[in-house]
């Protein structure tokens, strides 16, 4: 396969050919989903406005590229915590993938020569899945406030918001916060801090 312009094509004389992306690093280890975004189609050469009844097509196969064809390209996927020891290469599938590093593979397929079948689009990206925590606690010390630990693992600091259920405390403020936890203290409308109980949902990835 060879890039033509902002396409992938197979060479003249191949009826199927692959393509490597280069490693991915995301930064560090987790479960991932990591979804492909593809489309093959068979070229016309056709111009916008070469259907002088039609300007815009309601077809859902039908691209500036040509007609999209089902089933030209099927892809692979190997993976590596460590960029050292990497797994076979495998079919993609759906679901997650428990990596920091990984490559895909796209294989093209035409059932002639005389098919001028282009790659017009090849996305991918890795998804980390949200994680969601709730909980209560209580401030009993209004000096110092409350830390609280997560019980689930968040990969980048979350968004945590705060409900206070019961005392003096009219609002609260984050002294801390990061991805292990966070430590809050709560205050009465005249600005001293206070004790009370509080909710928090804390929302991220």
């Amino acid at each position: 396969m060879y890039i033509d312009g902002v396409n992938l094509k197979l060479s003249a004389d191949e009826l199927s050919g692959t393509y490597t992306t280069p490693v991915r690093d995301i930064g560090y280890v987790a479960s991932f989903s990591i979804v492909i975004d593809a489309i093959a189609a068979i070229s016309t050469s056709l111009a916008f406005d070469t259907d002088a009844v039609r300007k815009f097509s309601s077809s859902a196969t039908l691209r500036f590229t040509g007609g999209e064809t089902a089933g030209d390209l099927s892809f692979e996927i190997k993976t590596s915590e460590d960029n050292i020891v990497w797994t076979d290469w495998k079919k993609h599938r759906k679901g997650d993938f428990y990596c920091r590093y990984f490559q895909l593979r796209m294989t093209m397929h035409r059932d002639a020569l005389d098919v001028d079948l282009v790659c017009s689009r090849f996305d991918y990206w890795a998804d980390l899945p949200d994680v969601d925590e709730t909980g209560s606690d209580e401030v009993t010390d209004a000096d110092t406030g409350k830390a609280v630990v997560f019980t689930k693992t968040f990969q980048q600091e979350p968004i945590v918001n705060v409900t206070i259920i019961d005392g003096t405390g009219v609002y609260y403020r984050h002294i801390s916060k990061d991805s292990t936890g966070f430590t809050i203290k709560l205050y009465n409308a005249a600005g001293a801090s206070v004790v009370g109980n509080f909710e928090y949902h804390a929302h991220g990835i």
